[in-house]
């Protein structure tokens, strides 16, 4: 097991090169804005004066990086301008990164300036720009960059400069996303001074490089109650872990556990294309953690259902052809990372997807309805859309114990996350479907279901399901000065008011560590 390099105390690092202005327990609240339900953006002042960009809240990478306006590659998105900023400083000596993030690699410059996520800021934020961009459809994007929550308080391993989150003095921080079609979602730094607004179900972090929690068993429940256990995850077949991560799209899990006969999507049964009975598919439930400890989340199905759009199978492989297997994630530093793909994780999901827009196809040309297939100008690849389960299987090595799942998006619409890196723990407070509170930073209560039916008979259980529960009502100061309001980036053909969470293939984001 690779042992952690060394690192220096953070108190002298945070004297060194933090001039935070917040207080003795800082925080704030800030609204992520919703891109094709699949990347969730929050503005993030840079510079002097302040120069906005739209990040990416990434709780599985380290990095605060940014498009920049000497950025080969960076495309049309909001670029910083050192030459523009009055409080910038090069980092001496000079040097160059290349990352590889799960959408291809980047080459950066470590540079120091002001930061300011809501109404903290951070004086001399150690952060990359971008030289060169190989992100995968960055084009089509809504971020600019990327901001790394990390469990590390080092921006970069053999590095001493601080984390942004470090440099903030924040400890902890929580991450929701609207349940429904387009519908923002909301951070938060720090502790709300107010207190909890919600009860929390503790697991411990394993390791020193992600929000990795034990996962000790996977069941699927049926409307009429009836349990299925799939097996792969328990301590006699060699047990399941899961990283907690706010820049996967989807919900990755092992190929013998999704894929095999008798797995996670037989037991889940057909997903009509069309985009029919949704809400009578089976609940999916994660046990988390091992014994009296042990917790249970549940997935109901409006929340890991969506209708996907996918562009003709020829288009669809030449976007992904760049991906391959094995990579390190910052190769210049000769880091090893302790997850990392070992096969292409959009394989199996993008012929499962093209397998559903061909039978939604079939059923809707039969009634002449030629409305889920469009070709969007003259010239371009056809377009098609289907209903699918939001799971990929991604093959990962890991240095932890147990099989990897990655806890993506589906999981902080169903559930608020809260990430202590001085706890490390992973919080999860469950949010009752048909809330509005993770949609913006208002005064607004987590209040239990009351009509939707509870997911968990308590009967069928040994571990402890995690519950809402009625709570304080939030004090959240404004946020001052506010950032300009951008005109929101979104997709003309999926911008609607449909039930269903719509995204596309080209938008879904996946883990740092995936390649």
């Amino acid at each position: 097991m690779r042992r952690p390099s060394p690192r220096p105390p953070l108190a002298i690092l945070a004297a060194l090169f933090a001039e935070a202005s917040v207080t003795d327990r800082p925080f704030t609240c800030v609204q992520a804005d919703n891109f094709l339900n699949a990347q969730y953006t929050v503005p993030v002042g840079v510079g002097t004066p302040e120069q906005y960009l739209s990040c990416v809240m990434d709780s599985g990478s380290f990095e605060l990086l940014l498009s920049s306006a000497e950025c080969i590659g960076c495309g049309k998105h909001r670029k910083f301008n050192r030459s523009l900023s009055a409080t910038y400083s090069s980092k001496q000596p000079d040097e160059s990164i290349t990352t590889i993030f799960g959408q291809g690699k980047v080459v950066s410059q470590p540079i120091y300036d002001r930061a300011r996520v809501g109404n903290l800021t951070v004086g001399r934020q150690s952060m990359l720009l971008m030289q060169e961009n190989g992100l995968r459809d960055f084009g089509d994007g809504a971020y600019d960059g990327i901001v790394g929550l990390g469990v590390s308080g080092l921006a970069r391993e053999t590095d001493p400069d601080l984390s942004l989150l470090s440099a903030l003095g924040v400890d902890s921080f929580s991450i929701c996303f609207g349940q429904y079609d387009n519908e923002p979602g909301r951070v938060e730094f720090g502790t709300p001074v107010s207190g909890l607004d919600a009860e929390y179900s503790e697991f411990a972090v394993l390791g020193n490089d992600h929000w990795h929690i034990e996962l000790s068993g996977v069941a699927v429940v049926a409307k009429d109650g009836t349990r299925t256990e799939i097996g792969g995850c328990s301590a006699e077949e060699g047990g399941c872990s899961a990283i907690v991560d706010s820049g996967t799209s989807l919900i990755a899990a092992p190929k013998e556990i999704l894929n095999a006969a008798g797995g996670l999507l037989d037991a889940i049964g057909d997903v009509d294309p069309n985009c029919k009975g949704i809400s009578q598919l089976p609940t999916i439930e994660l046990t988390l953690g091992r014994g009296e400890s042990a917790r249970v989340v549940s997935l109901p199905p409006e929340l890991y259902v969506a209708n996907m759009e996918v562009e003709d199978e020829p288009v669809t492989t030449k976007l992904l052809a760049s991906h391959r297997p094995g990579l390190p994630h910052r190769v210049d530093r000769n880091a090893t990372h302790s997850v990392r793909a070992t096969s292409d994780p959009f394989n199996d999901f993008r012929q499962r997807l093209h397998a559903a827009t061909w039978h939604a196809q079939l059923s809707l040309a039969a009634a002449a309805d030629p409305s889920t297939q469009r070709a969007s100008s003259a010239g371009s690849p056809r377009v098609s859309e289907a209903c699918v389960a939001l799971f990929m299987d991604m093959e990962l090595q890991s240095d932890q114990p147990g099989k990897p799942w990655i806890l993506g998006l589906p999981l902080m619409r169903a559930y608020k996350a809260r990430f202590d890196r001085k706890a490390r723990t992973v919080g999860l407070a469950k949010l009752p479907l048909g809330t509005k509170y993770c949609t913006s930073c208002d005064h607004m209560t987590i209040e239990p279901p009351t009509a939707v039916a509870d997911f968990f008979p308590a009967a069928s259980l040994t571990a402890t399901p995690l519950r809402a529960k009625h709570t304080v009502q939030l004090a959240l100061q404004p946020q001052h000065p506010q950032p300009p309001q951008h005109q929101h980036r979104t997709h003309a053909s999926l911008a609607s008011t449909h039930p269903h969470l719509r995204m596309s293939m080209r938008s879904l984001h996946l883990p740092s560590w995936a390649r």
